[in-house]
């Protein structure tokens, strides 16, 4: 079946989505309680894809996105971590100064460009949104080392691509 799509603020796009796809379940679907509330899995061929595989977990992949909410528990031990950017040593992100303790930890803001890629304290990436009218609200004003989602699109896209499975959360 053809169909258009549209939506607000950007131009049509046109497929071909299979007869029943509404329908079509993987031979293995994940447990996740919200599933069959998450529309978009037909439309960009989620399901045949983990048809074919659910991944490999030594692949790296960036997104490049509104950012992304790193503590949400889909992505707990997804997200990676630049060991020379870590300033605590502890393979998370903490985004506060290391200056700062939070329950014991120190952060990892320490002011300079440990890997000497260019990006000071990029942890686990880098907010490159500069941005000061947008009409969004969030953190749009500059680029900055925290790249949390303020949006949520980049979260579910993450989330699509990256999120833990049959974990009963999404």
């Amino acid at each position: 079946m053809n169909r258009k799509i549209q939506i607000p603020g950007l131009n049509t796009a046109q497929g071909t989505i299979p007869s029943g796809a509404s329908q079509r379940i993987t031979a293995s679907p994940p447990n996740d309680d919200s599933l069959s509330l998450q529309w978009y899995h037909d439309y960009i061929g989620t399901f045949t894809a983990w048809d074919t595989t659910k991944g490999d977990s030594s692949v790296v992949i960036g997104i490049i996105d509104t950012g992304l909410d790193y503590d949400h528990p889909e992505f707990l031990g997804q997200v990676a971590v630049s060991p020379l950017e870590d300033a605590n040593g502890n393979g998370r992100f903490d985004p506060w100064p290391d200056t700062v303790a939070i329950n014991g930890v120190f952060g990892d803001f320490d002011r300079t460009d440990a890997d000497g890629n260019g990006y000071i304290d990029d942890v686990i990436g880098y907010d490159f949104t500069d941005q000061p009218n947008s009409p969004f609200g969030g953190d749009y004003l500059f680029e900055d080392a925290n790249p949390y989602d303020d949006n949520d699109h980049g979260t579910l896209v993450a989330g699509i691509i990256s999120a833990n499975e049959n974990n009963g959360l999404g």
